[in-house]
Formats: structure tokens, sequence, C-alpha cells
């Protein structure tokens, strides 16, 4: 195994596809389900919220491996960032209960028709860095994630920064070490949050205001000794009272060794039925602060969707057409979907024109028109006239409109946004027809 095998390159958007197989979920058959999925299980609407305002994370690419038959890529590591930008560029494609929120999250949404990705090119790779990154830390191989203190040592998060300082001066005068202070920066916060405490040890509710200097040592010792042995933890003391009781014993306790025996009673939970109904008195209270500081979301904006511009790239169809083994076909299928409808529409009619009626020769048609041959064969490849009504009319819409632009002098059919949504209408009979072709053979 060569795992230097990979190259960073900018890839076409439309040339790269979800994994359908995907550890995040069971396998699925087509890229509709896969989408279905992740958008309601997998927070993809939150994601693309964050990637439409920030961009996509300079630190993390996208990787993908390469089909050679096809010429087109499947997500490799990426497969939710890859679905929320798709959802973005075309929100039509999300699920019909999130179309909304997409649409008019897309509305200042600059389309990205390609990325930058890294190619694999040998598959047995892919675990192998995989495993790098979603298989846990792996004693050291693997991705660590950052503990409370690392994010508060980074972040600045104000919350636990007076707690860290503490932890710090406390390991700078050799009152625990790094082993025993893991794991303790959410009790020290904890205590840290009660003014009886902090008059304690003598510290400022100010952080900026911090000096070691001023510590009551004493005090400060029997503390971190308590926390550091665990006899104080965010189990035993979770409300204020409890925390008020422990600052109540060590100040009728002027020897600071008599810690080591502080009373069970003290140390252990004593969260009473008053405690709960002050705390639960206290929460509904926050909320309803909350709820009122709240400003009144706007109204949602009547926005109107971005167009479209090319053929949607079914993965369903071109599967298809790789067992169908036509190199006709598949390289018409390639180019239909490499050109802008927007900017050559006719010469995409004439393209999926010549696609149908290849693929209806193959079929078994010996002439006659490509409509009426469809029409005959609906029913026996699966489809209701009346439920699949629309099928036909794509068709029939295709059929007339392709004699007209290949045989008139003047007049062609130059209305993209109807030949895109008449092709993702008709993908479906052509998938049935391919079927059937395989089935034949």
């Amino acid at each position: 195994m060569d795992s230097n095998k990979h190259n960073r390159q900018f890839i076409q958007l439309d040339k790269i596809f979800l994994d359908l197989k995907n550890p995040r979920h069971i396998p699925y058959q087509s890229e509709v389900e896969t989408i279905k999925y992740l958008c309601e299980n997998e927070d993809i609407f939150n994601l693309a919220k964050d990637i439409a305002l920030y961009g996509l994370n300079p630190l993390e690419n996208l990787a993908v491996v390469k089909d050679d038959k096809t010429g087109t890529y499947v997500v490799a590591e990426g497969n939710r960032r890859l679905c929320a930008i798709k959802l973005l560029n075309d929100p039509y494609r999300a699920p019909q209960k999130f179309q909304k929120k997409f649409l008019e999250l897309s509305s200042n949404w600059e389309n990205i028709s390609e990325l930058e990705v890294i190619v694999i090119e040998d598959e047995e790779n892919v675990d192998l860095w995989l495993t790098r990154i979603h298989a846990g830390q792996q004693q050291g191989i693997g991705r660590r994630q950052w503990d409370s203190e690392q994010k508060t040592r980074h972040f600045g998060d104000s919350k636990n920064t007076l707690a860290q300082l503490l932890l710090d001066y406390a390991e700078k005068e050799g009152l625990l070490t790094t082993d025993t202070r893991r794991g303790k920066l959410s009790v020290v916060q904890r205590f840290l949050t009660n003014h009886d405490f902090k008059n304690l040890i003598g510290i400022s509710n100010k952080i900026e205001e911090f000096n070691p200097s001023e510590i009551n040592m004493e005090y400060f010792t029997i503390f971190i000794n308590d926390v550091a042995k665990g006899k104080i933890d965010t189990r035993t003391h979770s409300t204020s009272e409890q925390i008020r009781e422990y600052v109540q014993f060590n100040k009728n306790n002027e020897d600071s060794s008599k810690s080591d025996d502080v009373n069970n009673s003290t140390c252990e939970s004593s969260y009473s039925i008053d405690d709960k109904i002050d705390d639960g008195t206290n929460i509904i209270q926050n909320n309803l602060e909350n709820i009122a500081e709240k400003p009144q979301s706007e109204p949602i904006k009547n926005i109107s969707p971005k167009p479209r511009t090319k053929l949607v790239n079914s993965k369903d169809l071109m599967d298809k057409l790789k067992l169908l083994n036509n190199y006709k076909l598949s390289k018409i299928y390639y180019s239909l979907n490499e050109i802008s409808v927007q900017k050559h529409p006719a010469l995409i009619t004439v393209g999926i024109w010549s696609f149908l009626e290849s693929l209806t020769f193959l079929h078994g048609r010996d002439g006659g028109e490509l409509s009426a041959y469809i029409n005959n064969k609906f029913s026996s490849l699966g489809f209701d006239s009346k439920k699949h009504k629309a099928i036909k009319e794509a068709v029939q819409r295709f059929h007339e409109s392709g004699n007209t632009t290949k045989h008139h002098p003047t007049a062609a059919n130059f209305n993209y946004e109807q030949i895109i949504n008449d092709f993702e209408v008709i993908t479906p009979l052509l998938i049935a027809i391919i079927n059937n072709i395989n089935n034949q053979n």
C-alpha cells in the first residue's frame, strides 16, 4: 500500500457524488435518499448556514475517489459538507420540508461550481486515513479532541478562564500535577460561581484583577487538595447550598490539616427538596427572561430561487449507463452534464434528442416516432399513464422541440428551465429503459 498516492485537484462539483454507503447511515440506492437522511439526522441545515456565512473550513479538504469508467468522483471524506454545498447551490434538491429554509439561506449564496479536493488514487488508502479522523484517539495516532481546559486556553472562554488561572497557579505551586488536574476544570468553575467561596480564598470577581499574591493559601490549599483527591466534585457539590456548607465548614476549622477529615455528610450530596424547588424556580425565571430578551424573528421574505443552469446529474442514471457498457450513450450523457443549459439550450435539446433516439433504438425501436414508441412501452416499463402523465408530456416536448430544433431553419428550443425540468422528470423512465435492456441481455 502506497499511502502517498493522492493529490490535490480542482474538480467540477457536478462530477462529485455523495457516498451512498457512508458509515453514518445504512446503504442507500440514490442521492435523494441519502440527502433526505442527512437533512433529517445530521444537522445539514446548520452546517450549510455556517458554510454560507464563513465558507468552507480551509483546514479540512474533502477527499474523493475517482471512478475511471465514468470520470466522476465519490466523496470519501466530507459527505455532510458536500451535501450542504449541493443544497445551497440547488435548494430544490432538499426534502420538501427543508426547501423553504434552504431557499432563504441560498438567497445570498454564490454558487460553487468546483471544489479543491484531495483525490485518493488507491482506495485501500481511504480507510487508512479515515480511521485517523473518525476512529478515536488510538493511542495518539488518531485525532485528539480538546478537553475543556485546552478549549479555554485557546478560545479564552470567559466562563472558564478564572478556573483555568487558578489551576495553572495551583500546578505552578506544586499543589497538583498535570495528571491530577485533568478533568477538574468544571468543579473549580462551579465553585467560582459562588460569592462566599471567592471571599473564602480571597479572589476578585473580575478576571483582570486576578492576583495570586492575594490568595488565602490556607483555604486555597485545602480546596485544591480536596479537588485533587476527588472529595468534592460536580456531583457532591451541585448546588449553591452545598458549596456554602463547604465554605462554612472550612471557616470553622482553623487547622488546614483537618480538611482531610471533612465530614462525609458535608462532602456527600445533600440536594434537598427545597434546593430542587429553588433551582427549578430559578430555571423557569431565567428561561422566561431569555424568551423576553430574544428579538422577535423577522417575517420570512419571499425569495426567488436561483435558476438552475445545468441538467441534474443523476448518479443512478450514470450507474445504469455504466452497466449498459455503451460508450456512445455514456459520452453523450457526460457531455450533456458538462454544458450550461442556460447558455446553450438549443444545443442541449439536440443532444437530449440524440440520446433518446439512440437509447430507444438500442431498446428495440426499428423506426417510427419516438413518443409513439414510448407510449406503447409505457406500461410494460412499470409506469401508469394517469399517474405518470407528466413523464409522457415531457417526452412529447422533447420529441417536438428536438425535431423543430434539428430541422427548421430558424425555430429552436431556447427555454432552458423547461429543458432542465423535463429531463429530470424523464430520468426515471430512462433508468427503466436501461434496466430493461440490461435484463434482456
